[in-house]
């Protein structure tokens, strides 16, 4: 893999984890499974890649669980 793209991956995959309750859960039970931070790591980014493949073939925007969160992100793009 290239530096640059793993670097980059690294940085994404942090952010997510701080900022995103249910992926940063979802890392957590696979650290606790696996007692590996690297396999919880790649199984985590390997989810968000789907999550962005998915977003993209299907062209739909991001959705939350919690149909109220949508409609507030949808807002606040409209905003800007």
């Amino acid at each position: 893999m290239d530096v640059k793209a793993l670097l980059t991956s690294s940085l994404l995959l942090e952010t997510v984890i701080r900022y995103n309750d249910p992926i940063a859960q979802y890392y957590k039970r696979v650290k606790k499974r696996t007692g590996s931070g690297k396999e919880a790591q790649k199984s985590t980014m390997h989810k968000l890649v789907m999550m962005i493949y998915h977003m993209l073939s299907k062209r739909e925007a991001w959705t939350y669980a919690e149909e109220q969160l949508t409609e507030i992100a949808n807002e606040l793009n409209c905003l800007s």
